[in-house]
């Protein structure tokens, strides 16, 4: 039988208890684990197109190239974490209160609607932007960082919808809680990939970082709204076409 889900509990596929002695017990174990090797791949192609996020590095390497690199980046992921955990959050307890993972058509509806956002959101990454702005020689406060890599965050379309694409993906499983969990910290740790990155390579070779930083961050500057549009356009279209013949 399935036990009741509160809804923060549901979020993570709630908790189930199989009856009917050993036998049901493992038909039920193969079947969520059957689940979740299926979710995993999912995920991580999912987090890995999350983690291209070229205005997010571009304000990352900035930081990085002020004063105290390290402690900017550090307090500036802190941020950015945060708020990339309250999005997800947010928007899982949504799904789950409408029914994601149940047999209806809701799953189906929510695909058109990201895939739709998407490619409306495809001219707002490509919007004209004023140029970045020297470094400035000191080092970021704490508070201050922390504020700039949430702020950063929630203005990231890209990842955005990509990281609500899949905690969708994780919803629409229906899977038990701890799978949940393991899928969203898989799927969070690989958007932040692209942000751990820098970080390591400074702490790896910090006579070298600085100069491949500064050469990263100007490539960026001249391709950023192509790599993010293409993002979007991949994601819209994928999830339109989902959506679309799952309805029809």
């Amino acid at each position: 039988m399935e036990v009741g889900r509160s809804p923060i509990t549901g979020f993570f596929g709630g908790c189930r208890v199989a009856g009917g002695g050993h036998f049901l017990t493992e038909l039920n174990s193969r079947e969520y684990t059957s689940g979740m090797s299926s979710l995993i791949p999912k995920v991580i192609v999912i987090g890995l197109l999350a983690a291209v996020s070229p205005v997010s590095l571009m304000v990352l390497i900035a930081v990085m190239l002020r004063k105290k690199p390290l402690r900017n980046a550090f307090f500036f992921l802190i941020g950015y974490t945060i708020m990339l955990l309250i999005i997800g959050l947010v928007f899982g307890l949504v799904l789950h209160a409408g029914g994601s993972g149940k047999k209806s058509k809701l799953d189906s509806y929510v695909d058109v609607g990201l895939g739709a956002l998407c490619l409306l959101l495809i001219p707002l990454s490509f919007r004209k932007r004023k140029k970045p702005a020297k470094e400035e020689p000191g080092a970021l406060s704490p508070p201050r960082a922390i504020i700039t890599g949430a702020v950063v965050m929630s203005v990231n379309i890209s990842t955005v919808m990509a990281y609500l694409v899949g905690v969708h993906t994780i919803t629409r499983a229906n899977l038990p809680t701890g799978d949940d969990l393991v899928a969203w910290v898989i799927l969070t740790l690989f958007a932040l990939l692209s942000m751990l990155i820098p970080i390591v390579m400074d702490v790896a070779f910090p006579r070298t970082a600085a100069r491949v930083l500064k050469a990263t961050r100007a490539w960026l500057i001249k391709y950023n709204q192509w790599v993010g549009g293409a993002v979007l356009l991949l994601f819209g279209v994928i999830l339109l076409f989902q959506g679309i013949k799952a309805l029809v």
